[in-house]
């Protein structure tokens, strides 16, 4: 199975579809949910195998799945092998399951990997990070369908190769808690074997300059203020999908860590999330400034 292409201009030109900068191919999610990247793109593939039976090639490097299963990383050739009790679909393969492919994938061309959404406009991107259930997904997914101009590049995966990042799935997986939040705001529908409800995102860029960071938490007040710099590097290390030692690494953690941060509390109330997009548009235009 080729990689799956998408054609542009007058029918000419022909570029490969992916996620997070990766050209991806093995298996054939609908092309919404996929963006075009560079003819030059490392590719990843995806294969499924039976249950407990990873190929040789793919045994070095592995991990369990929640849910039973296991992911392998053949590392030379790029592509990733999933061992996995049942059948899954090609656009769950996608999302959430592609991510430690996309983890390993990334580490090993060079690239940095942190767990976040990114918000763009005009080809600059913040980061959104935070702790699991810190409300991430559900303000990516208010951002996307807010009206303010506002791109949502990737909800949980972010790839960084220098200043740049990559788009990732179009879709935002929400739990059920969500409900509460959007009610019928948002079209989405049930995934995952009913375990989350899927929001698919526009169309969007492939790619962005990182132009800065939003660490979020919940709490009593509504804030934004900024992270000391002596703070920046221990906060970014809490969010690293792959932490390597090494000098180049710990350079590319440097650069990363002298780009602004801010930490953003706000009450966990649905009636804040407009004001919550307002604020985070606010941020990413002083992010460039």
């Amino acid at each position: 199975m080729g990689l799956t292409r998408v054609t542009t201009g007058a029918g000419r030109t022909r570029r490969p579809l992916g996620v997070y900068g990766f050209a991806l191919h093995g298996i054939e999610p609908p092309p919404h949910l996929l963006v075009p990247v560079d003819e030059s793109a490392p590719s990843l593939g995806v294969f499924r195998v039976p249950d407990g039976q990873l190929p040789p090639s793919a045994t070095e490097l592995r991990g369990p799945l929640l849910g039973g299963g296991e992911v392998g990383m053949d590392v030379a050739h790029g592509n990733a092998y999933y061992a996995m009790p049942r059948w899954v679909p090609d656009d769950e393969m996608l999302h959430p399951w592609l991510a430690p492919a996309a983890f390993w994938r990334a580490h090993h061309v060079g690239r940095l990997v942190i767990h976040g959404g990114l918000v763009a406009a005009g080809g600059r991107a913040l980061a959104v990070v935070g702790e699991r259930e810190a409300g991430k997904s559900s303000l990516t997914a208010a951002i996307a369908f807010g009206g303010r101009e506002l791109d949502v590049l990737t909800d949980d995966v972010i790839v960084v190769d220098g200043d740049r990042v990559f788009a990732g799935p179009r879709c935002i997986d929400l739990r059920p808690s969500a409900l509460g939040f959007f009610g019928e705001r948002l079209p989405m529908r049930p995934a995952r074997d009913n375990t989350r409800y899927r929001v698919e995102l526009p169309p969007c860029p492939p790619d962005a300059t990182l132009t800065g960071i939003v660490v979020l938490r919940w709490a009593d007040a509504f804030e934004m203020r900024p992270v000391a710099p002596p703070m920046r590097l221990p906060t970014l290390l809490q969010h690293l999908a792959v932490v390597e030692t090494g000098r180049p690494t710990a350079q590319r953690l440097l650069d990363l860590a002298a780009l602004p941060m801010w930490l953003f509390e706000r009450p966990k109330d649905a009636r804040l999330l407009d004001r919550s997009v307002d604020e985070v548009a606010r941020t990413l235009d002083k992010s460039a400034a």
